[in-house]
């Protein structure tokens, strides 16, 4: 599942699959049976003949052959992209981030959100919640743990912290990151 921008909805999904004869009516339905809203259900599928995937079973973005990759100008950061060849309406390139585990802070000012990258980028950004409602995602602060996937990274009661978790050491671990400082420390089994 990719997420595209939209210009009326803010983003639209689009399913990729191998399925033969995969089409939105039935996982609308499914979706509705189970209580779950429509907008949650991709409304355009692809079908490829095979989802190329690494040995972890990721997929393997830069294999599939519409992709290209790059890396920036400090040679740290590979970028995968896509053409999507979904439409003719401009969208050339995937856009490929997904949003979870979001968090308002205790004051109401920040909102916390993990985010994945279609390149596999883990990280947690924090941004100021009356910049977004002006259209504005700039982020705030944002921190990764070595390219694992951060879960559940909540603000603390008092608002200074965020806490979730990770597999960075090798073994879930719950981390802490002071908002102040910028810093970040596991908490357990160190």
């Amino acid at each position: 599942m990719i997420s595209l921008p939209d210009p009326k909805k803010g983003e639209r999904l689009i399913l990729v699959t191998d399925r033969r004869g995969a089409e939105p009516g039935p996982l609308i339905t499914h979706a509705k049976s189970i209580g779950a809203p429509e907008i949650a259900v991709p409304r355009k599928i692809i079908m490829v003949e095979e989802i190329p995937v690494l040995g972890t079973g990721k997929t393997d973005y830069p294999a599939d052959p519409g992709c290209s990759s790059s890396t920036d100008t400090n040679e740290t950061t590979s970028v995968y992209q896509c053409d999507d060849g979904l439409d003719n309406d401009g969208d050339a390139k995937v856009d490929g981030t997904i949003v979870y585990d979001t968090d308002i802070s205790p004051d109401g000012r920040t909102l916390s959100a993990s985010f994945g990258l279609i390149n596999g980028k883990q990280s947690v950004r924090l941004m100021s919640i009356e910049k977004l409602l002006k259209g504005d995602a700039t982020p705030e602060a944002e921190f990764e743990l070595g390219g694992t996937v951060v879960n559940s990274f909540t603000f603390s009661k008092d608002g200074k912290y965020l806490y979730g978790t990770s597999y960075f050491s090798g073994v879930s671990n719950i981390f802490r990151y002071e908002i102040a400082t910028k810093e970040i420390e596991a908490v357990t089994n160190e």
